[in-house]
Order: C-alpha cells, then structure tokens, then sequence
C-alpha cells in the first residue's frame, strides 16, 4: 500500500551533492540507475516522518519512486544515501548483502534497518588487534580536485586498510 505524501511535504531538486552521493550508492550496491527518476521531497518543521510503520528520517516510495526526508536531513549523507540504495535496489525492505555487508559505512543502518538485515557479524575468534601504526593505508578523494564548483564544493574521502 503506497504511504501517503505528508501535505506540509515540499518538493525539491537533487542538490549537486545528491550526484556524488548516487555514485557512491551505485558503486557499493553494484547497482546503477538514474538520479534524475527519483522524486525528492522534505518535511519542515519536524524530525521524523511517518513511512506507513514507524517514524523515520526519511523513506522511499516505490509507488512512484519517491523519496521523502525530514528537512533536517537533505544534507545527511548516510541518510540520504540510504534512500538512494532503496531507490536502486527496487525494495523497500533492508537486504543484509546491501545494506550491511555491502554498503555499511556508505549508508546508515540502524533501528528498523538492522532489525531486518541483522547486526554487522561479530569478529570471528582469533582476529588478530593490531596497532594502527602498523596499518598501510590508501587515501582517496572524489573528485580529485575538490571545489565549490563541484557538487557544491562537497567531496568524499575513501580510506583502504592495504595491508
């Protein structure tokens, strides 16, 4: 059953930085799409939303591939982002293989997330702590060259554990 649009909900445009965003939810889901499909709309003057179950932050309409965020959180990245990963996969549930094992850490899930996807796994016994001096690391940064004029001057950081 579709969730009803809340009527104080004001429709918007995909701010610059929603094109990085996409591009990170894609590259983590191994999903691609179009931003340009999605709906956007926010909710002042509140921090949660109703999605037809419980409050949220925000949600994802299939209906009419709608997302629907409290104001507060247009500029929320993993929240955002979350919602992005749910217009990509086409599913309003939490699927662990997406939502924890693929892209945790890219999107946010907890509360009702985690209550369908499961916690992140425990470490197995015998992992091995080691010192973070001892780590070799990888740093990269998108878009190369950050700036104001590009996704409004937001950029993303990626760092990788080499050895």
């Amino acid at each position: 059953m579709p969730v009803s649009l809340p009527s104080s909900a004001d429709k918007f445009s995909a701010p610059p930085p929603y094109q990085l965003w996409w591009s990170m939810a894609e590259a983590c889901s191994g999903r691609t799409g179009s931003l340009s499909d999605v709906k956007w709309y926010a909710v002042p003057g509140t921090e949660t939303i109703s999605d037809g179950h419980d409050e949220v932050s925000g949600y994802w309409s299939s209906s009419d591939n709608r997302i629907v965020l409290v104001e507060s959180g247009k500029f929320n990245g993993t929240l955002v982002r979350h919602e992005m990963l749910h217009a990509l996969l086409r599913v309003g549930g939490h699927p662990r293989s997406q939502f924890v094992e693929r892209c945790g850490g890219v999107v946010d899930c907890t509360g009702a997330c985690l209550g369908d996807a499961g916690a992140p796994p425990t470490p197995a016994v015998g992992t091995v702590n080691v010192p973070p001096d001892s780590l070799e690391l990888g740093i990269e940064l998108q878009p190369a060259t950050p700036g104001v004029n590009t996704y409004d001057g937001y950029f993303t950081i990626a760092v990788t554990v080499l050895r």
